[in-house]
């Protein structure tokens, strides 16, 4: 088939959602499908931007140009507040339509869309499959109420089962053409080689990692509360911009902490390589990218499938929506997001039982194999359309 995957996400950006768009294409494209990624402008080239991803250069992109505001908000300050978001608008529509008149003169066999603003210049009749990671805002109801409703539409892809009820609570007349596909990672152990558990060395510390962003609920001050509690190991925060990191020095760094910063998908495994434990303190209320809203109901955060991948132990918040994934004891310790004390208990323990550890890092591993890569997500939102 041939298929344009139409994303909002601005490529390349620090941002984590490109990294999905960018693999679930690659993963359509390793299935023998022709796959266009239709997305906003960002940096570098097409080559570097399939380095960055660390992805073979299997989609085509063809990205549009688009506000620079829609990249810098900063950029509109002093403009005014209303000739600002007339602007902003103009450029947004104007790249929307980009994207619909790139649809008709390619006239692609289905499309696989996140970019919802883009459907409106679409020919209704055109088939598609949208992909939901939280419900509609309402500013955006009326409109995604009208495009679930066009003939073309073919199913409705949820990243939780959480997220699947909420749809079918506002639109019942989605029953049956809903599936549920939450996120997924790359194998990160090359072919030809055998996953083992990491075990430390005589006399090292333990090391627990957290990869991704920082924004507000993702756990970043609650894990240097816990590492002032466990001074003998090392923690290591990978992810996060220099205000997000501002923030958490304000109340104190202690010496076992390291910030990272955030680096390129590519060279994450060179981190990931180090780590005994990983962990994802998410709170009761999680942001999204920008430091706002609340996506702790529907989330999937693809750091838990790589998370996965890597075959570590998993300390993971006990938040309702990831235990759709994760079970207590089998293949990761959950525990209460604000509850410190049992946050340092969960991870001494993994510390001091290496035989715990290496139970629920082979059950991640196991299950990660059987459940949760690029490859299968691919097969399970295109089953039936190919």
């Amino acid at each position: 088939m041939r298929i344009h995957y139409l994303a909002e996400s601005v490529i390349v950006s620090d941002d984590v959602d490109p990294v999905a768009v960018v693999r679930t294409a690659t993963a359509m494209a390793r299935r023998g499908h022709d796959v266009v990624v239709q997305a906003p402008l960002g940096r570098g080239t097409d080559a570097e931007a399939f380095a960055y991803y660390g992805v073979p250069p299997l989609i085509r992109l063809l990205r549009h140009p688009t506000d620079p505001a829609y990249l810098r908000p900063e950029t509109i300050v002093g403009e005014g507040a209303a000739a600002a978001v007339a602007r902003r608008i103009r450029r947004l529509l104007r790249e929307r339509r980009t994207t619909a008149a790139a649809v008709r003169a390619e006239r692609p066999d289905l499309l696989y869309v996140r970019n919802v603003l883009a459907m409106p210049w679409v020919p209704r009749d055109t088939p598609f499959v949208f992909e939901a990671h939280q419900p509609p805002p309402a500013r955006r109801a009326a409109l995604d109420r009208a495009m679930l409703r066009r003939p073309g539409l073919r199913r409705v892809v949820t990243i939780s089962d959480a997220l699947r009820t909420e749809y079918l609570r506002r639109f019942p007349w989605l029953e049956g053409r809903v599936v549920v596909a939450h996120d997924a990672a790359d194998d990160p152990v090359p072919e030809g080689r055998v996953w083992r558990h990491r075990r430390r060395g005589p006399g090292e510390p333990l090391r627990v990692g957290y990869v991704g962003s920082l924004y507000p609920g993702r756990g970043g001050e609650e894990l240097v509360a816990v590492a002032e509690r466990l001074p003998d190991v090392r923690f290591d925060l990978v992810g996060g911009s220099e205000a997000d990191h501002a923030r958490i020095r304000a109340a104190g760094v202690p010496a076992n902490v390291t910030l990272h910063g955030h680096v390129p998908p590519s060279t994450l495994a060179a981190h990931y390589e180090g780590f005994d434990v990983l962990v994802a303190p998410y709170q009761r209320s999680v942001a999204v990218h920008g430091g706002t809203g609340d996506t702790s109901r529907w989330m999937s955060p693809m750091k838990l499938f790589e998370y996965l991948s890597w075959g570590r132990p998993l300390v993971f918040s006990d938040l309702p929506v990831l235990r759709e994934v994760l079970r207590d004891g089998e293949n990761a310790l959950l525990v209460p997001p604000d509850d410190v004390a049992a946050w340092v208990a969960a991870i001494a323990r993994l510390r001091d039982d290496a035989t715990l550890a290496e139970r629920l890092a082979t059950r991640a591993r196991a299950d990660f194999l059987a459940h949760h890569t690029w490859d299968q997500r691919a097969a399970a939102v295109l089953e039936g359309l190919e």
